[in-house]
Formats: structure tokens, sequence, C-alpha cells
């Protein structure tokens, strides 16, 4: 699937009609826009006080005003029926492939209601999470292999960030706002891991990738790693960003 490819169609018929009427009110509107400011510029032209008073010549200015704005809500409502009707051909906002679709001819569709999953092909990437005893040897711009499960030809890729933040899950407010600490805790902690974001850089053909798979990514540190200290290997898991 390609970005701008048809997904599926809304039945058009009643988006057709209501773009028609919006425009018949449209030209309806305009015409009266046309006779009303015509009309309030042959008035401006007379004499106030001898053919035409000032209040007459003041409604058919407002006559006018009120006129040219009834033309640009009518423009405004027929762009809102043609975006309605060009909407009812709902296309591909990525490229990428269709998954989970419930959709067959004669299906009602609900607003707000999704019907399918696209997911984006060129927004794989792979969430590794290091030990932060690891990340002083690891920063962005890093050359990084993705070995998947099935065991596959490895993927090519390249460090992108290193998460900021992490949730501590002992740091809790209490009842008054104040930190709830648990007592009995050992205060025996363990390596916490950081999210690495990597980014593909190449994949070698015929390999499939699917978002929720897998892998282990190794980060090699420096040209001629030393094995123990400057490769860096965790598990770690492919995803994609899916719109619906």
């Amino acid at each position: 699937m390609h970005k701008g490819d048809v997904l599926f169609t809304i039945d058009q018929e009643r988006f057709r009609l209501a773009l028609a009427d919006a425009e018949a009110t449209l030209a309806a509107r305009h015409a009266q826009y046309l006779m009303l400011r015509d009309q309030y510029q042959r008035r401006s032209k007379l004499s106030p006080g001898d053919t035409i008073t000032v209040e007459n010549l003041d409604n058919a200015r407002r006559q006018s005003e009120t006129a040219a704005a009834n033309h640009q809500q009518a423009m405004a409502s027929r762009d809102t029926a043609a975006l309605n009707l060009k909407r009812t051909e709902v296309r591909a906002s990525v490229n990428g492939f269709i998954t989970n679709l419930n959709l067959a001819k004669g299906t009602f569709a609900s607003q707000g209601k999704p019907v399918m999953a696209l997911i984006d092909s060129d927004s794989y990437r792979v969430e590794a999470y290091f030990e932060e005893t690891k990340i002083p040897h690891i920063k962005p711009g890093d050359s990084a292999e993705i070995h998947l499960m099935d065991g596959s030809p490895a993927l090519q890729g390249t460090i992108m960030g290193i998460a900021r933040g992490i949730t501590d899950q002992d740091n809790k407010d209490g009842p008054e706002l104040l930190s709830s600490v648990n007592p009995t805790f050992t205060w025996v902690r363990l390596a916490q891991r950081i999210p690495i974001t990597v980014h593909l850089t190449h994949v070698p053909p015929g390999v499939l990738i699917s978002a929720g798979m897998t892998c282990t990514v190794v980060v090699k540190e420096g040209a001629t790693p030393q094995i123990g200290l400057g490769i860096r290997k965790v598990m770690a898991a492919i995803f994609g960003a899916s719109s619906s």
C-alpha cells in the first residue's frame, strides 16, 4: 500500500446531494448580494434629504453588508460539503501495510470507530532497554546490529536517541503529598534499564519485519571492539507507527 492509495470508499450519494444543495444556496446568496450591493451603490449617489432619507440609505448599506456576510457563509458551507464528499474516499496517509481489516462491502461505518490499522512501513524502529551501567558506553550515532529470533540475516541500524527519564515506581505521593516510602524495602537495587531507540538503516532483501517482533541488539563500541567490554547486547522489540 502506497501513500495516497484508496483504502475504502463511503457511499457518496448523500454527500453529492449535500454539495449540490450547498452550491444552489451559494448561487442564490450571491445573486442577492449583487442585487443589494448595486442597490446601495445607486442610492449612495443620491442627495441625502431630497430623494432619500439618511435612514433609508443606512438601511440599504446594512442590507448590503448582511448579504455579503450571508454570501461568505454560503461559500463556507459549500466548501465544507465539498470536503465531506472528498473524504468519502479514505486514502492511505503513509506507505505501509493494512492489518486488522474489519470491512466488507455494505458495512456501516461509524464516525470515530476504527475499521483497520495501517502500519507505517517507513516508521519501523527498534526499542532496546540497556542497563544503566552500560549507558556510558553507548552514544547516538553508534552502529548496531539487530538479530531477529527467526535466524534471518542481521539488520543494520544506528542509535538515534537515549531516553532522558523513566518512571520511578517507588516514588509515590502519600495522603499529604509526601513521598510514600516502603519501610520494609531492602535497598538492594538492580540496574535500571534505559530505553534506546535504534533507527533501521538496512534490511536484507527477503527479511520480513513486523511490529512486535523480538530481537537482539548488539552495539559495538569503537572500530575494534573488545569482547565483554566493547560489545553491548540486549533483548529488544521492533515497533512501528500505526494509524486507524
